[in-house]
């Protein structure tokens, strides 16, 4: 069996996601790996490798302030590659990021975020966490605090 210890991969580019998301996996005493580095050289990107296969639970959590792709190659890499093993992916697609800018997905970014979570939902591959809010009445804590508490519950 894997560990219960989760891989915080996902949107980085100075989000506050896993900043939100943290206290509450410590409140429920999850372990996790936060893989955000200043430098994402070979060492880290060797180190990352490393939790990954330490880690049986993946969560990719991605924000419109993404820019890179890599994300989204690591969600079915988890799928396809750790899956068979056991390893379980989560993948959470926040509909906003407005904690330093007001960002929204475009259009074209929704329609490949619905490719890759009917991929991601197909059965046992992985669960997709849809926070359900408004511009008016979204808030990340609120939302990381509820993916905690299903991590907890669902492992």
């Amino acid at each position: 069996m894997k560990s219960n210890k989760i891989f915080l991969g996902g949107t980085c580019n100075e989000t506050r996601w896993r900043d939100e998301l943290i206290p509450f996996l410590k409140l429920q005493k999850l372990e996790y790996f936060n893989p955000v580095v200043n430098d994402w050289n070979k060492e880290a990107q060797e180190e990352e490798r490393r939790q990954k296969k330490e880690c049986g639970i993946h969560l990719y959590t991605v924000t419109p302030a993404m820019t890179g792709v890599f994300s989204i190659f690591e969600i079915a890499q988890s799928l396809y590659l750790y899956g068979p093993d056991g390893y379980k992916t989560w993948f959470c697609v926040l509909p906003y990021e407005k904690e330093t800018i007001f960002k929204e997905w475009t259009t074209g970014q929704w329609k490949s975020l619905l490719a890759v979570i009917e991929e991601v939902e197909k059965p046992s591959r992985g669960f997709v966490y849809r926070p359900i809010f408004t511009i008016k009445d979204y808030n990340l804590t609120m939302c990381m605090g509820s993916l905690a508490f299903l991590i907890a519950n669902r492992h």
